[in-house]
């Protein structure tokens, strides 16, 4: 005799939904635009609207979401924002005279 184990339900993964994909949304649903509505109007498919809204896509990348941000008449630069990598501050090192920076030496 041979025994399986039930298949059962998958297991889904849900994720945070992002900043990118909170503003789009709320800006979609105050236009009372449809996924459908915003997909045809943007040249992007609903799935990839929704996953954006909803965090299953993480990373989306500048060229999805642009079209979406002009559909919605959302500012680029915003989505620029949003998207970009933070920039890392580089540790400033000591100069290597031990001096710092616009301090004037007495000299005698």
């Amino acid at each position: 005799m041979h025994l399986t184990k039930p298949l059962g339900r998958p297991k889904i993964r849900v994720m945070e939904p992002t900043p990118t994909g909170v503003l789009l949304r709320e800006t979609r649903e105050a236009k009372r635009l449809t996924l459908g509505r915003l997909a045809s109007a943007c040249g992007k498919s609903v799935q990839t609207i929704n996953a954006i809204e909803l965090g299953e896509s993480q990373n989306p990348q500048l060229n999805t979401v642009i079209p979406i941000f002009d559909a919605l008449g959302l500012p680029r630069q915003r989505a620029y924002d949003l998207l970009s990598p933070p920039k890392e501050a580089t540790p400033r090192q000591p100069p290597k005279n031990g001096r710092r920076p616009g301090k004037a030496t007495a000299s005698t």
